[in-house]
């Protein structure tokens, strides 16, 4: 029995070492600018997939468990693919690609057609757009989603190319729910001024769901951030004039260094002076961190609604260096809510509670205020 309590103990103390190792090498690389994966990253914004996949295929070699830089060499070689490249790669290594991405890689690529910026009305995080010309859909741009999803009664209207063998999990952690998600060809959708044609995406196998209740706003598609890599330089949240901006080139000199973790944009912040890795999440409504911080220091206390649930919002006067933050508004409802990527706690989130939050996908580099 004591080599058993022994065995227990040695693997908590390894697991924890690399939890505490994983948050200290994710706040290292966002703090140095992004030093190892910057290269690989910022070659896949310019197109020049070549040079991004093999990048990228060295970083994952030597970091296989992050999810995100596998996804990206299958967006260098799929989603804007060089036909040559990806011939190349998959008579290298015919598994190179999951079943989803072999799915896309037998579709027209993806495109997006934009000249200069277009910005379209935002509420939080919802907006609309025009799909195949015809029909208005609600929008959701979550930072903290990834790939597009969309709904199945539209992917059923315009039969849609899919392929319904292939089957993957996906899930709702905030909800607790589950389901199964079929691969889909988007054939065109329409943001302002830019149209997007041949986007890869996915939507909800029938009666696959199961766990809670989603209570969240209702919406047609949910797009996450890193569909546009590789295509539009910025996309800026601008809640002062409720506007959604897409610009097709630009220049950021500020702000924060960020990384994509998971399919989720993350950066390193400073907060009372101790470093968090944070989480950068516009389908929030709410900042999330430790209660140990805001239940000691905060300003202000409201009693709130939202659909059925009531909760406790926290207003918290901070100094976030390298952002123009002054205060976080903290939902108590947060104090259950574990954020975990690869299985690692985040225990800091930014929703979309403040004035603006604009990423630069070219660069690297994102300004909250």
């Amino acid at each position: 029995m004591k080599k058993i309590y022994v065995a227990l103990i040695l693997l908590f103390a390894q697991t924890f070492t690399q939890a505490q190792e994983l948050s200290t090498y994710i706040s290292d690389v966002v703090a140095r600018d992004l030093d190892r994966y910057a290269p690989g990253l910022q070659a896949y914004a310019k197109g020049e997939y070549q040079k991004a996949f093999e990048g990228l295929s060295a970083e994952t070699k030597a970091d296989g468990q992050y999810d995100f830089l596998n996804k990206l060499r299958g967006y260098a070689l799929v989603y804007q693919r060089d036909q040559n490249l990806l011939g190349s790669k998959l008579k290298e290594d015919p598994q190179l690609l999951n079943e989803f991405y072999q799915f896309y890689a037998t579709q027209p690529a993806m495109e997006i057609a934009l000249e200069g910026k277009t910005a379209t009305p935002l509420d939080k995080n919802l907006f609309t757009a025009i799909l195949n010309g015809k029909d208005t859909l609600t929008v959701m741009l979550d930072t903290g989603a990834g790939g597009v999803g969309i709904n199945a009664e539209w992917v059923r209207k315009y039969n849609m190319d899919r392929d319904t063998t292939i089957v993957r999990s996906g899930s709702l952690p905030a909800f607790g729910i589950t389901f199964e998600k079929h691969p889909v060809l988007i054939p065109e959708i329409q943001i302002g001024s830019m149209i997007m044609t041949n986007i890869p995406g996915s939507y909800t196998a029938p009666d696959s769901e199961s766990g809670g209740e989603y209570t969240g706003p209702k919406f047609d598609m949910i797009m996450g951030l890193d569909i546009f890599l590789g295509f539009i330089e910025q996309v800026t949240f601008d809640w002062t004039t409720n506007e959604l901006v897409f610009h097709e080139k630009t220049e950021m000199t500020e702000g924060l260094p960020f990384i994509f973790y998971g399919s989720k944009p993350i950066t390193s912040t400073t907060l009372r002076g101790k470093k968090y890795t944070t989480v950068l999440d516009t389908g929030s409504g709410v900042d999330i961190i430790p209660p140990e911080i805001y239940l000691k220091d905060y300003s202000k206390k409201e009693e709130k609604t939202y659909e059925q649930y009531s909760y406790v919002l926290y207003t918290l006067p901070v100094e976030l260096p390298g952002t123009k933050i002054t205060e976080l508004q903290i939902g108590d409802f947060t104090r259950e809510f574990d954020l975990v990527l690869d299985g690692l706690p985040v225990p800091f989130l930014i929703g979309h509670k403040h004035q603006k939050m604009s990423f630069n996908l070219a660069q690297n580099r994102v300004i909250i205020e």
